[in-house]
């Protein structure tokens, strides 16, 4: 250190003439009362200056004038628009992504076991198909054959079925469960019997 100051300056005992006014004066930046801490800012205003490079960089999450960055796109939106923490439009791709990622039935059966744990009923982990091929695709409520190459949303599209619906105390198990068009599922809802 002094070699350095010695090279630098001609004197090794030299010390760099500087005026500190750390916690003097007030915060540069307009409508922050905050005390000086270091070049002419406060804390808040030179760690988001050192972290995001400007010190009147918006923090995460914060909320200005009813507006919030999406810390997905970084568009500043309304809070009323945010679903979340993220705006629509990320909203919406990320749930895309989601259902890419994790196919339906695989979505359908942690949905089904993920409601009866949280209604406490007994449930099993098991695959629609399985009771399908049980029922040997015949549709429980109405007799009616299924046909098992239509897909979800069309309404004859096979459906699980659960003969005591789990809002009645029913249990989502192989023994509760049954092979049903979606529509007579969807017509008979949280009943026992269709009506």
């Amino acid at each position: 250190m002094h070699y350095q100051r010695w090279r630098t300056h001609g004197d090794p005992l030299y010390v760099t003439p500087r005026t500190k006014v750390v916690g003097v004066g007030k915060c540069s930046i307009d409508g922050c009362s905050g005390v000086v801490q270091a070049r002419g800012w406060c804390t808040r205003h030179w760690t988001r200056w050192h972290r995001h490079g400007s010190p009147t960089a918006r923090a995460r999450g914060e909320v200005v004038d009813g507006r919030k960055v999406c810390p997905r796109c970084g568009v500043d939106t309304p809070v009323v628009e945010l679903r979340g923490p993220y705006c629509r439009e990320c909203s919406n791709r990320r749930a895309a992504e989601w259902k890419r990622k994790n196919p339906r039935d695989r979505v359908t059966k942690y949905l089904d076991a993920r409601r009866a744990r949280v209604l406490g009923a007994e449930f099993e982990v098991f695959d629609r198909v399985e009771i399908f091929e049980r029922d040997g695709w015949v549709c429980g409520i109405c007799d009616e054959p299924v046909d098992r190459g239509i897909a979800w949303p069309d309404p004859m599209s096979p459906s699980l079925d659960r003969v005591v619906p789990i809002a009645r105390g029913g249990s989502h198990t192989r023994a509760n469960t049954q092979c049903s068009h979606l529509t007579c599922n969807t017509a008979k809802g949280a009943r026992e019997e269709v009506a």
